[in-house]
Formats: C-alpha cells, sequence, structure tokens
C-alpha cells in the first residue's frame, strides 16, 4: 500500500504559525476523519494511505480548525501538497 503526505499550516492574523490547533480531515465513507496537532511553526502534516486516493489523488471532503469547519468542498491532495488557513 502506497502512501502520501500532506500539510495544513494555521496562521494568526499576521502570517505566523499558531502551535496545538486541532485540524482534522474527512477523507470519506471508508477512510473516515484523520485528526492531527500542528507544531510550533503551525503546521499539522496528515499520511494517506492508497485506499483514499481516487485517479491517484487523495479526496479530502472537509476540514475542521478546532471544529469549525473551513472548507466544506472537496480538495484534490497531491503527496507534498500544502494549504494554510488564517484563524
Amino acid at each position: 500500500m502506497s502512501e502520501e503526505t500532506f500539510s495544513i499550516r494555521v496562521v494568526d492574523e499576521e502570517g505566523d504559525g499558531i502551535e496545538g490547533v486541532k485540524v482534522s480531515c474527512n477523507y470519506g465513507l471508508l477512510n473516515g476523519i484523520g485528526e492531527e496537532y500542528t507544531d510550533e511553526d503551525g503546521w499539522a502534516r496528515f499520511t494517506i494511505h492508497s485506499t483514499s486516493f481516487v485517479d491517484g489523488k487523495c479526496h479530502v471532503k472537509n476540514i475542521w480548525i478546532n471544529g469549525d469547519e473551513v472548507s466544506g468542498e472537496t480538495k484534490y491532495m497531491d503527496d507534498g501538497d500544502t494549504l494554510s488557513y488564517t484563524i
């Protein structure tokens, strides 16, 4: 089974990373929800197994930060992709 990674960064209004923020992603019916906490630079890193891939990409259906939905549209993530959200 292959794996890919993607990262989500959470920053404040000044663009500084925020540590300890809970980031959750919905990978679809079979793969459930993954949760990670941001590091000291604001990065939450996710490792996704190939069972979440469609057409070679991971489909992330929803993203929540500290329980608040920040994205409800499907994101098509390739290995190494990044996203950023300001809170």
